[in-house]
Formats: structure tokens, sequence, C-alpha cells
């Protein structure tokens, strides 16, 4: 660190290309672009491909908005289709909302689970779709031998310092097998500039990440494996703790799910559980609360999808982190007993 300070190379320099490599290995992706945050990862890939002005992508409507978000930056537009009760997209609901505008689908790993990617590549292949995937939540995770971000036409990652890979700051990346969207994904995240100070693309933007952030996370790439177990170790001490409850705790113990979040489905006992958690001074959130389509600035009357508004009325995060101790991982579950044990009290009455 002390070298990189005073090198005076804060941009783009040999960190940040270090960790393209590291990031292209690790991934088997061939091309990979740091950019200053997931949400711009996003909205740079969605604009690489050039698509007509009004173009339709699907998405689920579950994951905080920013594909949304992304998504009007580059004037496309969003139809949204349900999830399974994993948070998932659901492919059963693709065909209703796949026409001749439709050009892309942005699938996101929720929670830290990849969704069923043979399936959705293949539906992809047969509508002429473009496979965007939002690995935000879901680095380092495996799927039928193939990293998360690696069966997409582009992937894209946050590394925000809460994520599985985290920086000390804000930070994302875009991967891509195609060597002609990697070279507009670099001019649009840097002014459109083909070469230095001469604009070749429109929509360029200022998206880069300095050199500290890059060195923080070729460092914590090479733990990310471990760390992750040690996410699944969490987790899976948080199922034991409910096995005898009606709350469901959403992933898989295998890895394919790299326990982002740990995320309880409690139905109409949400809020009791959470306010029982409070009071014994464990944290909760929920991820997400508001469905895209019912947020104010998208909001649309016309639309329902029961599983996504089953889900954002219903669960609820737990903490999980690696450096999580022993102790606290044996009060949550506790607590995740106790509260479970007075629920089955009060329903057998």
């Amino acid at each position: 660190m002390t070298e990189l300070l005073e090198s005076g190379h804060y941009i783009f320099g040999p960190h940040t290309k270090n960790l393209e490599t590291l990031l292209s290995r690790y991934l088997g992706v061939p091309f990979v672009r740091m950019v200053s945050s997931g949400t711009s990862a996003l909205t740079i890939a969605l604009k690489s491909l050039n698509l007509p002005i009004g173009s339709e992508i699907i998405t689920s409507a579950n994951s905080g908005s920013y594909a949304r978000i992304a998504a009007e930056q580059a004037n496309l537009v969003t139809r949204y289709v349900d999830v399974n009760l994993s948070g998932g997209i659901d492919i059963n609901q693709l065909p209703d909302k796949t026409n001749a505008k439709t050009k892309a689908l942005i699938v996101t790993h929720l929670y830290g689970q990849i969704v069923n990617l043979p399936q959705i590549k293949e539906y992809c292949e047969n509508h002429q779709l473009i496979l965007i995937e939002d690995c935000a939540q879901s680095f380092g995770a495996v799927y039928e031998g193939k990293k998360a971000g690696s069966w997409g036409h582009i992937s894209t990652f946050s590394f925000y310092p809460t994520k599985n890979l985290a920086a000390m700051g804000d930070a994302g990346a875009i991967a891509t097998h195609s060597q002609e969207l990697h070279s507009r994904i670099k001019a649009l995240s840097q002014y459109g500039w083909g070469d230095k100070y001469s604009v070749e693309t429109l929509g360029g933007d200022n998206s880069r990440i300095d050199e500290i952030q890059a060195l923080i996370l070729c460092i914590r790439l090479k733990a990310i494996d471990d760390l992750n177990v040690r996410r699944r170790e969490i987790w899976r001490s948080y199922l034991h703790a409910l096995r005898d409850s009606r709350f469901r705790l959403i992933g898989s113990d295998n890895e394919s799910f790299v326990a982002h979040l740990a995320v309880i489905d409690a139905g109409s006992q949400r809020e009791d559980f959470r306010e029982f958690l409070r009071l014994k001074g464990i944290q909760t959130a929920v991820h997400y609360p508001i469905p895209d389509y019912k947020q104010k600035a998208f909001l649309d009357t016309t639309l329902s999808l029961a599983n996504t508004e089953y889900l954002t009325e219903s669960i609820f995060s737990i903490p999980i982190f690696p450096e999580l101790s022993e102790i606290e991982i044996k009060f949550i579950c506790d607590a995740l007993e106790e509260f479970s044990a007075l629920d089955l009290d009060l329903g057998s009455r």
C-alpha cells in the first residue's frame, strides 16, 4: 500500500489491470472491465448492446430496482416476470412477456444463489435473447462446474463493502465472452473514448475504480472461496436452528449458493419475528421491501406478481458474514430456536 501511495498512479494503474486479469481467470471469462459500481456495470452493459431505443428487456421486480434504473438510462423498456419462492426468476413465466421487441433478459442471482442457468440459457438461445447475469450477490457461486458470471453474454458484479468479495468503497466489474462488446464497454466506461481525448462512442461515462480498491480486491480474491465456505457454514447453523419450525431459510447447501444473505421466509410472522430479534439486539433487514413496479418512479398499478409480492411482505435477513464469532452465531441460533418454540406454542392453542 505504501508503494502504491508513493507511486502517484491512482487510477487505471497496474493493480486495476492485474485485478482484471485475475477476475478473468477466476471466472473463466476472457474479458473483464472494472467500473465504479454494480449499478454502473448494469448501465454500461445495457448501453454496450446498442439496442434500438424502446427495445424491451425482461427481469424480476424483487431485487432492488437496479436493473430498472440501468434500463432507464439506456432508454430501454422493462418488462417484469414473477419469481419462484426462492426469489429467482421463474422461467415458466417468460413466454408471456417475450415478444418481437424483447432483446435481453437480466437474471439476478439473488441472496447468493444461482438461478437454473442451463434452462435460462436455452430459453435465451431459442428466442434470440441476450443473457445478462447480475452477479452482485453471487460472486464465487458455481453451477454445473461453471462460475456465476460465465454463462451469459455479459455479466455484472458489485464489490460494495457488504458483498462476498468486498472493496472498501464502491467498485464493480463487467465480464463478457465478446471482444466486440468488451471494446464498447471500455469506451463507455471512460467518456466514450477510443484513443485518449477522442470521443468515438455516444453515451460514455466516467466509471472507474481507484488503485487502492483494486489492490484490496486483488488481496481479498485469494480468500474468496474459503470465505464463501464459511458463509455456508453459518447458514447451515441457522438452517439447523430452524429445523423444527414452520419458517423457511432460503438457499441450498451446495456450491451454487454462496450465502450472501441469510433470508428467512416468516410469512405473516415477519414483523413479530423481527421485533423479537431486535429486542435481543440482533439486527435484521428486508431485501427488498418494495417491488419495482410499486416504486413511485416506476408505478404500474396494472401489474401484480403473486410470488414477488408475497416475498416482499414475508422475508427478512439476519446477520451472515465470515467474521461472526461462534459465540455470536450461537446467540443468533438460540434466538431463532426460542422464537420458533414460541410460535409453535401459540399455534397449538
